[in-house]
């Protein structure tokens, strides 16, 4: 098996590195080609995704393997037949999705293993009386141990496994057709999925960053990179200082580290358009020396027991990484304590997107780096918008903000006061064209006929009405 890197263009024009590896296949003995993506991009990116071939001829030297027959009984449970499954599709997944797979098969087997059926005996019913259960009772609480319901979103994933499983059933003879065809959840609809954009304003980020820095110091810079980046979790976590240009002035976002059952660390972001680069401002620039600064000391009181060999930004004071769930546990509680624990880690890509729109960068998909369908994306300018100021302490909040009991209700209020003076403008502007395109019509018409009393009465109406609603109304 050999490899070999070549470009591949997106219908967005952007440029990614494949990995093209041919082999023999072990039963036509023909030569074959499978196309395998290293999530990079064109540019600059080579000889890192040449180094990387000899892993993947590891990972797919099964391709050339001989063939065998492992005739699978018709007679096989359901529960069995899902660890088969499970286990052909190690080689194809992520660590982390196989892991997702894999908590969500167990969750399935618990259900069935009670009685144990075999996999062609169950029938849409069957499926559908799980669905219901799982909607009802498909989740444990781990503080009461009482069965609560579960998302539709979760048992729909349950449903997709399933699909599939029995569609390679499907394939393999056990079965004519596939039982969950006509079986669906019933739920909320996926567009009902959108929650409600919450969002701090700049106001309040000014403050949150002060009160993280006197309250909870280790989340000063997560929540700036969550604000004002508009990063996810994985990639705050995965951020390293070598990923930081700081002669260029960027920030490149291609490393995450996730967690399922396991603690992952990847050369790879959520999605394939996920690997970016971003602008690295002067407010960010002194919020990251200053980690800097405390991480080479944190490095020479603990000398050789120092962990962080990789050289993530956000770390312990003796090295090792944090776990992902504990950071989004501690923000939340910090939070709660600020005023606003409806504002999660994740939330922080809301205010970030709130911000850009603010600032009038309507279209911000190159930041976030969503997959949209048919929407065009516009890369946001290398300056931005001007930030709150770091200094020597931490963050200084903004000179109008003041802390109360609830932070929140000034800037709402304050939200609401300018939207009614931006609606009493918009009314303003409206009503004045209308008006003046009524006048012009009816002047055009005094030159192109004779003028009768009856227009010249409505224009003499007309200007008293104009007059009475700038007067009493605007």
């Amino acid at each position: 098996m050999k490899g070999t890197v070549q470009t591949k263009t997106t219908k967005k024009g952007i440029e990614y590195l494949y990995i093209y590896l041919d082999y023999t296949d072990p039963i036509t003995h023909k030569w074959k080609q499978k196309a395998v993506s290293t999530g990079l991009e064109a540019k600059g990116n080579k000889r890192r995704a040449e180094k990387m071939i000899q892993e993947y001829v590891e990972k797919y030297q099964y391709l050339e393997a001989p063939q065998t027959d492992t005739e699978v009984s018709r007679h096989i449970s359901l529960c069995d037949f899902l660890d088969y499954w499970l286990a052909g599709k190690k080689s194809e997944l992520r660590q982390s999705t196989y892991e997702g797979y894999a908590c969500r098969i167990h969750s399935i087997k618990d259900y069935f293993k009670k009685d144990n059926p075999e996999l062609i005996s169950l029938t849409p019913r069957d499926f559908n009386n799980f669905f219901r259960y799982a909607l009802q009772y498909g989740k444990v609480n781990q503080k009461t141990h009482k069965r609560e319901p579960l998302a539709v979103r979760s048992v729909r994933s349950y449903h997709s496994i399933l699909h599939a499983v029995y569609s390679e059933a499907v394939v393999d003879g056990l079965m004519k057709t596939n039982p969950l065809d006509n079986v669906t959840v019933h739920g909320k609809k996926n567009r009902e999925y959108n929650e409600e954009l919450i969002f701090l304003t700049e106001e309040e980020i000014s403050e949150v960053l002060h009160f993280m820095d006197r309250h909870y110091p280790r989340l000063v810079g997560i929540t700036f990179m969550g604000a004002y980046y508009g990063l996810r979790r994985s990639e705050i976590l995965g951020l390293k200082w070598s990923a930081i240009n700081w002669d260029k002035g960027t920030i490149s976002i291609s490393h995450t580290v996730v967690r399922v059952k396991s603690i992952m660390a990847e050369d790879a972001t959520k999605t394939q358009a996920g690997h970016r680069e971003l602008n690295l401002f002067d407010t960010a620039r002194s919020c990251l020396l200053k980690i800097r600064q405390q991480q080479a000391q944190d490095r020479d009181f603990f000398g050789k027991e120092y962990a962080n060999r990789d050289g993530y930004v956000f770390v312990w004071e003796d090295g090792h990484s944090y776990d992902p769930n504990y950071i989004s546990r501690l923000f939340a509680k910090a939070m709660a304590d600020f005023g606003r624990p409806e504002i999660t880690l994740h939330k922080l890509r809301h205010t970030c997107c709130s911000l850009l729109i603010n600032k009038g960068f309507w279209q911000v998909i190159y930041r976030f780096r969503h997959t949209i369908k048919n929407t065009e994306t516009l890369a946001i300018p290398r300056i931005p918008a001007p930030l709150p100021r770091v200094v020597a302490t931490g963050f200084e909040p903004a000179a109008s903000a003041s802390r109360t009991k609830c932070p929140h209700l000034k800037s709402t209020y304050t939200s609401i006061f300018h939207h009614g003076i931006h609606l009493y403008t918009l009314g303003h502007v409206y009503f004045y064209l209308v008006h003046t395109y009524i006048w012009h019509f009816f002047k055009l018409l005094l030159e192109l006929c004779w003028p009768s009393p009856k227009i010249i009465a409505y224009l003499r109406l007309h200007a008293l009405a104009v007059a009475f609603v700038n007067v009493y109304l605007f």
